[in-house]
């Protein structure tokens, strides 16, 4: 059985795009026809692709109705409008396209490439689909409002910061699915509501939403108290070490790249800013400021904790961890004496972290089976 997923800024499939292609396709560049110096051969097959009937499950028209759909609610209205504000392009897509390992055991949902987020269209439930797509507006929420993928972290924070981050879309995704249901009265298709794991989080969000004294800050901070601990039942963490054990396995053998990672290591945001910025992440709404904020009464040690934002790490994610920060040092080290304390050294801004991002855990009670050419 393939585990569904969603991903985050994603790499798009490495060997279909060159790089100045895969430029364009994270930048939201399109280009709708040929240059009028294309080779006539090239021209010709793009003639012919444009001719193809495209099947409505990855159609514009199916995209469309999931977006009047999920603009039923002001919840939902808002983060469309965000989404056009933003010039974020969502398009339909499907597991062909979407999944560059199809060996892995994993099924794609959706992928955002930060001006572009895909939705997998074999997905058969269009309330599957809305709900991902409030998961992935809400990470494009989190690198454009609140901006949090902008700080300079070391290894360590920045484990907390996705383990806060994949936490809060899923707790931000069930908000909207209780709005939703608020407001229309209708109850979406997310399975058995008595087993499957996602339906039960939405049950325990309502139930705290209509406690007496309740607040949308009370009740979002214990769904996020819980979110937590379903994504780290998701093993999120080996995603997340993994990836951060080969960035800076590559950083720290290719003296080229350290000038965009130089602020992570000799001038770190203080955890007085990481805990400022991961307050604003859990905000129940997406204007910082205004909407209700949770997890108001967590202290300082309660962000920077592996126990409250989810629970202590396997032995084995803690060993691919330690990897890492021994290579964060080595390229530490390898930097300062490069660049003495005294050098006049002003280095850009760090840039996201090569590689593959982890995907965000979307389980299903029965995920679909997908065939594939020759399966």
């Amino acid at each position: 059985m393939k585990k569904l997923l969603t991903a985050f800024n994603r790499r798009a499939k490495k060997t279909a795009l060159t790089a100045v292609a895969a430029f364009a396709l994270i930048g939201g560049i399109s280009h709708d026809s040929p240059p009028a110096h294309a080779l006539p051969e090239v021209a010709a097959a793009t003639q012919t692709a444009d001719t193809v009937k495209v099947p409505y499950a990855t159609s514009q028209a199916r995209l469309d109705t999931i977006k009047a759909k999920i603009a039923l609610t002001p919840t939902g209205q808002a983060l469309i409008d965000y989404a056009v504000r933003e010039n974020i392009r969502i398009e339909m897509s499907d597991s062909k396209a979407m999944d560059d390992d199809p060996k892995d055991n994993i099924f794609i949902k959706g992928l955002n490439y930060g001006h572009l987020i895909r939705l997998n269209g074999d997905i058969a439930s269009d309330d599957a689909i809305m709900l991902t797509l409030a998961h992935e507006i809400r990470h494009s929420w989190h690198d454009r409002t609140v901006k949090s993928d902008e700080l300079q972290l070391e290894p360590r924070r920045e484990w907390l910061k996705r383990r806060i981050q994949e936490a809060d879309c899923f707790a931000y995704e069930i908000h909207f699915a209780y709005e939703y249901e608020k407001a229309t009265g209708k109850k979406l298709s997310i399975g058995n509501r008595a087993t499957n794991d996602y339906a039960k989080l939405l049950g325990a969000y309502e139930k705290a939403r209509a406690a007496e004294g309740a607040t949308v800050s009370s009740a979002y901070t214990a769904l996020l108290e819980k979110t937590f601990v379903h994504v780290n039942g998701l093993d999120y963490d080996k995603r997340f070490t993994t990836q951060l054990q080969e960035t800076w396995t590559e950083v720290a053998a290719k003296q080229g790249l350290m000038p965009s990672y130089s602020a992570r290591m000799v001038d770190p945001a203080t955890d007085a800013d990481f805990v400022r910025e991961m307050r604003e992440v859990a905000t129940a709404g997406l204007d910082i400021g205004f909407d209700p904020a949770a997890l108001s009464t967590w202290t300082e040690a309660d962000f920077l904790s592996f126990e409250k934002t989810g629970g202590t790490p396997s032995k084995k994610d803690q060993q691919t961890f330690d990897s890492a920060q021994a290579k964060f040092l080595e390229a530490r080290t390898t930097w300062q004496l490069l660049h003495p304390a005294n050098d006049d050294v002003i280095s850009p801004p760090a840039m996201s972290a090569p590689g593959r991002l982890p995907p965000t855990v979307m389980p299903v009670e029965k995920p679909p089976r997908i065939a594939r050419p020759g399966a």
